[in-house]
């Protein structure tokens, strides 16, 4: 495929990564003269520098023949008009990343006629912390197939019944058929598991479970469901406001910590059943007065990495149960990975694997990117004439990158085995790691 990608930031970067490594033709635009250098000698990638709202940029670019025009720059109105442009070249798929929603109404300039789809990152991350919220001892969560099925990360902690034991061995302490484990990350390395492979403390392991049947896995990590009652969040800005409005009616206690008096007098107003407190988050007396000592979950949502980071650090260490941390640059996620923060929220991932969900061939739903490891989880739609149909599992000889976690049978869902057969209409949830997301899609792409 032919992409145009506009807008040389971390995600436009990062998305260029990743699919010029697939193999698609793509040329990435930027006015930024340095940052589209730095590209060239490490990406390749077609690099053009210059304003992209301009006709004559796009056309050095030749977006008469791409595919797909993605927006990714900072300024969304620059997205939009890039978008209106590319409209004028023909039909082609076009993104825009945006951070004001008001941009998306059918009274904004009309832009929904011109963006197939628009991508707000901060709405997306506020959906994934809701769902982390309700899940204990998770660090990661996404939904599929309306919510029916959970895609949950954990840490394997050594109190856990899991710790030593091989995946062909869970059966003798829990009904497997109820979920299965599907990846499993340790020394920054993920792999997908086999049955002699053995759980170990520390590991991250990503399992699919169907949602009602989550409280039978959630005994395995010494993990009850638990009542949410106190959430403290630091920084004021737009997407804490967002966040704080859906749980301030479900959740007993909501404290934001904001130290920028115009922010925290904007969330008093914003807000009917909040708390806000003026400080820093490594204020010890400020964290003192919020009872940092009894919140469940202590979120850092500033503008300002270094300060989430060591927010969290203290609200952990003065004995918030769980973090949650935001990391817009992509070298502090390592380091939040390597002092083992709960969880890490990175905008850049959740950005790209939205994008992908109109890239990738076959009937795609939900792309899920984990972390840094090219790894992706998708939601397929089996076709007739695809090389999945009418064949057992065991007999369809699958990549060894790639697992079949959950089909979908019937608005059922159900664990596969090796005698499963996948019928057209089946939705399948699948693991692959980078080097086999090509013959995943191969698969499942209807034959001519």
């Amino acid at each position: 495929m032919k992409i145009l990608i506009v807008g040389a930031g971390v995600v436009g970067v990062n998305l260029a990564e990743v699919l010029s490594r697939e193999g698609h033709q793509v040329t990435i635009i930027d006015s930024d003269a340095e940052k589209i250098k730095n590209i060239s000698e490490t990406l390749d990638v077609i690099t053009i520098v210059g304003n992209a709202t301009k006709t004559s940029i796009l056309k050095e670019a030749q977006i008469g023949s791409a595919e797909m025009v993605v927006a990714v720059t900072n300024i969304d109105e620059a997205n939009i008009i890039v978008c209106m442009l590319a409209s004028r070249f023909g039909k082609k798929i076009r993104i825009a990343r945006i951070s004001n929603e008001e941009l998306t109404s059918i009274d904004s300039i009309n832009s929904t006629r011109y963006v197939d789809r628009f991508i707000n990152p901060d709405q997306i991350i506020i959906k994934q912390i809701v769902k982390l919220l309700k899940i204990p001892g998770a660090n990661y969560v996404s939904q599929f197939v309306n919510g029916q099925i959970l895609f949950c990360g954990f840490n394997v902690t050594s109190n856990t019944s899991i710790v030593g034991k091989k995946l062909k061995e869970l059966s003798e302490i829990s009904e497997t058929d109820v979920f299965l484990i599907i990846g499993i990350s340790r020394n920054n390395q993920v792999f997908i598991p086999q049955g002699d492979d053995e759980i170990k403390e520390n590991d991250d392991i990503y399992v699919v479970v169907a949602k009602d049947t989550l409280p039978l896995f959630l005994p395995l990590l010494n993990r009850r469901v638990w009542d949410l009652e106190k959430v403290i969040i630091y920084g004021a800005e737009d997407i804490t406001l967002e966040l704080a409005k859906q749980l301030e009616d479900n959740i007993k206690e909501v404290i934001i910590l904001e130290p920028d008096e115009r922010k925290a007098e904007r969330a008093v107003n914003f807000l009917n059943k909040v708390a806000v407190l003026k400080g820093k988050g490594t204020n010890m007396d400020i964290l003192k007065e919020a009872g940092v000592q009894s919140a469940d979950f202590f979120i850092s949502l500033s503008e300002n990495d270094e300060d989430n980071l060591a927010s969290a650090l203290i609200a952990k260490k003065s004995g918030a149960k769980r973090t949650v941390v935001l990391a817009n640059d992509p070298d502090y996620v390592h380091v939040l990975d390597s002092i083992e923060m709960d969880v890490v929220v990175n905008p850049r991932l959740i950005t790209i694997g939205a994008i992908l969900e109109y890239i990738r061939h076959g009937k795609i739903g939900t792309v899920i990117k984990l972390k840094d490891f090219g790894a992706e989880v998708l939601e397929v739609e089996a076709v007739a004439n695809s090389a999945v149909i009418g064949k057992p599992l065991n007999e369809l000889k699958l990549p060894k990158g790639m697992i079949i976690g959950t089909i979908i049978k019937n608005n059922s869902p159900i664990i596969p085995k090796g005698d499963t057969i996948i019928i057209p209409g089946d939705k399948i949830i699948l693991f692959t790691l980078p080097e086999t997301i090509k013959k995943a899609e191969d698969l499942f792409i209807a034959s001519k």
